[in-house]
């Protein structure tokens, strides 16, 4: 019923995960796609810990993909820069930049998931979870209310990183604060949180 409902909006896209349960309070709480996809009995969760509560992550980045394609939407992930709520530079809450080279790889690798050939280790993976077609990823947003020099920092690992590989997707980029906290590279679409 849900889903009928859904479609009777004719939504053009759908950003996926939201916002505080991307974060998360900590890093080790923080949402990473790689753990929300294959056998759903396999996968390990998570604690919300922004909300309060256990997230099998029973609808992973996986049946996000294959959600919005049964419901012609645009997908549009949204993935963790490193800033966790209420980040301040503590070692819970921020991921120092020299250990950022993972998280930034996440953004890569889910990017070949989404639309690498099956010849590609993360097509290959996405094919042999059911999907050999590529989902066409066209939109990434890099963090969630995020801004400042830390910020900045971190949106430009990434944006260097997916523009050399993969200079046709879109980077959506929070910006919080701009024009008085810009980051060094350019945004493609803001995401505005008021």
């Amino acid at each position: 019923d849900l889903a009928n409902l859904l479609v009777a909006l004719h939504p053009s896209f759908l950003r996926f995960p939201g916002g505080n349960y991307i974060e998360s309070n900590t890093s080790t709480n923080a949402v990473r796609w790689k753990k929300s996809i294959g056998d759903i009995a396999q996968r390990p969760g998570h604690l919300n810990d922004a909300w309060g509560y256990w997230s099998t992550d029973g609808l992973g980045a996986q049946e996000f993909f294959q959600f919005c394609e049964d419901m012609g939407m645009e997908p549009l992930y949204d993935i963790n820069c490193g800033l966790m709520l209420g980040y301040n530079g503590g070692a819970n809450n921020t991921v120092p930049i020299a250990s950022m080279g993972p998280w930034v790889q996440d953004a890569l690798d889910l990017i070949q998931y989404a639309n690498g050939d099956t010849s590609t280790t993360w097509g290959a993976l996405r094919a042999a979870n059911g999907h050999p077609a590529p989902f066409n990823l066209k939109l990434l947003e890099i963090g969630n209310e995020n801004g400042g020099s830390l910020y900045d920092a971190r949106y430009t690992l990434f944006y260097d990183a997916i523009k050399s590989n993969y200079p046709a997707i879109k980077l959506i980029s929070p910006v919080w604060g701009s024009p008085s906290s810009p980051v060094s590279r350019p945004v493609e679409i803001r995401d505005e949180h008021y």
